[in-house]
């Protein structure tokens, strides 16, 4: 036993409850310094029976704010998380094995559940706006890169060949320009020099190298799969169905993966939001709602530039009233039948507008919202009149520059 006591480590699991205690002996009985038990445990179904205590001492909690207040880190209960700290042994309560926790053994935890630029001791929000702002600027070159690509893509009969050829060039654009006006908005904040050994100087539980070169196999077949089944007008969803398929009988065979989780983490009520989203389209576009959308769209034909920046216009301010899964749904009825350069420029600029649209607003995306929900999680707080200041200063010009690229070569 002493040879584990206060050795550092690493598990993951579910944290069943977590509790702010009251005055201990660890803490000299002082009022002023209390600390969060949790139970941690394999499962999210699992008893505290079966669970490992793990500690955050009070001292951590005032060194880091950014944690969020009581309430906030007691609502994460019922969460998947990774924590890092130091193995003691508990003497004092022999009497509750088996019955609130399934060891004496417990975990004190130095900072927890921290992604890589808290381990480098660095400002997070310029990151973390850098992943939701990229993931949508990123998301024209391929089919695949985004939903709404799928959508308004398999609906017009846009190849992977077409993405690249039409999109590739404004895709790397908006990226240029969303990088520059980053560097320039947080240039205080990223300021400085990082230890890269932070990274490696806290212990890391051991991954499956089996199961690691499976995921990485079937991720290479899926890229490949996802540019020959573009050609050959395969729908992306029957590929990416497959290929989430291997990975879980991958993982199932070799232990590494428990398809009841992946069943229970799944977000299933995301199909009926998404059905229901359909129906409730059709049903604007049988009351004709949707004519004086049409009408706006097709107000410049045979003039390709004029209609792309519309085309653009249009669709990023419908995504941010009412989010891009409905309005590419809306723009499915109000484009109508499209040909020569003037009806590709309707089509990528409606993909413009729904790709890039969203950085505007907290409201233009469901992955926008999730990300909000998970800098909750993790204490930082972004409002909306934070976020829409940032989306300014970068969105309009990547909508205009990417529209008129469109519009000049379609």
């Amino acid at each position: 036993m002493s040879q584990n006591d206060v050795r550092p480590l690493v598990v993951e699991g579910y944290w069943l409850k977590l509790r702010h205690e009251g005055p201990e002996s660890t803490n000299c009985h002082d009022a002023t310094s209390r600390d969060y038990h949790t139970w941690l445990a394999a499962s999210a179904s699992d008893n505290r029976a079966h669970s490992l205590i793990a500690e955050i001492m009070s001292r951590v909690v005032a060194r880091t704010p950014d944690w969020g207040t009581e309430r906030q880190i007691l609502a994460l209960a019922g969460q998947h998380v990774r924590l890092s700290g130091w193995l003691m042994v508990d003497q004092e309560h022999p009497e509750q094995m088996g019955k609130t926790r399934g060891t004496l053994w417990r975990l004190i935890l130095t900072p927890v559940v921290y992604s890589i630029v808290r381990r480098l001791d660095l400002d997070p929000l310029p990151y973390m706006f850098a992943c939701t702002f990229i993931a949508d600027t990123a998301s024209l070159t391929l089919p695949v890169s985004n939903p709404i690509n799928i959508v308004i893509g398999e609906h017009f009969g846009v190849t992977t060949a077409d993405f690249l050829h039409y999109l590739l060039l404004p895709s790397l654009a908006a990226i240029a320009l969303n990088v520059a006006v980053f560097l320039v908005v947080f240039r205080r904040r990223i300021t400085g020099h990082f230890d890269p050994a932070l990274l490696t100087d806290r212990p890391s539980p051991a991954p499956d190298p089996r199961f690691f070169r499976v995921t990485a196999a079937v991720l290479l077949l899926l890229a490949v799969a996802f540019v020959v089944g573009g050609i050959a007008r395969v729908p992306a969803g029957v590929i990416a169905l497959v290929g989430a398929a291997l990975v879980v009988a991958g993982g199932n065979i070799l232990r590494a993966l428990d398809p009841r989780r992946v069943a229970r983490d799944f977000s299933w009520s995301l199909f009926p939001f998404v059905a229901g989203l359909f129906i409730v389209v059709q049903g604007v576009e049988r009351r004709g709602l949707t004519t004086p959308v049409g009408h706006l769209l097709h107000a410049a034909r045979g003039n390709p530039l004029v209609t792309a920046l519309l085309s653009t216009g249009i669709s990023a301010l419908g995504t941010n009233l009412i989010n891009n899964v409905p309005m590419a749904l809306v723009l499915l009825s109000a484009i109508g039948s499209v040909q020569g350069a003037t009806g590709r420029a309707l089509v990528y600029g409606a993909l413009l507008g729904c790709d890039l649209g969203p950085n505007l607003t907290t409201t233009g995306s469901l992955s926008t919202m999730l990300w909000l929900l998970l800098l909750r999680q993790r204490g930082l707080e972004v409002s909306s009149l934070q976020y829409l200041r940032l989306g300014v200063s970068v969105t309009p010009v990547m909508l205009i520059v990417t529209a008129c690229i469109v519009g000049v070569t379609v």
